[in-house]
């Protein structure tokens, strides 16, 4: 959709400006695709975001949230399991602690939880 990015500058001696010059082309080349996979409308960037048909959105669940454990495949056993998520951030390595309704806690990642009045 848009003309050949112009070449490179001759001299590659300035980090600043090779940079800008890469970071255009990079931003020129995710719009473009951005824009054919109808996440985009229009040029340019900003503004016109659409949603992608289909599109379903992520929210990490909040604190005092019921949850049900779904998707484990090291502990399968744990699927299906409701609780409550405990804690309101991720920890260190991306998991939210999750207070089972039969006792004990576990830290999930937060893609393993469906809230619990929309899993049937």
């Amino acid at each position: 959709a848009h003309p050949p990015p112009p070449p490179p500058p001759t001299t590659m001696d300035n980090p600043s400006q090779e940079a800008t010059y890469y970071r255009r082309i990079a931003k020129r080349e995710f719009y473009d695709w951005a824009r054919s996979a109808g996440f985009l409308r229009g040029r340019g960037g900003g503004g016109g975001v659409v949603a992608a048909p289909g599109a379903t959105y992520f929210r990490a669940p909040a604190p005092g949230e019921p949850v049900i454990i779904a998707g484990l495949q090291r502990r399968p056993e744990l699927n299906g399991r409701r609780g409550e998520v405990a804690s309101g951030g991720l920890d260190g390595e991306g998991r939210i602690m999750v207070r089972l309704r039969d006792g004990g806690s576990l830290r999930v990642l937060p893609q393993r939880l469906v809230p619990d009045g929309v899993a049937g």
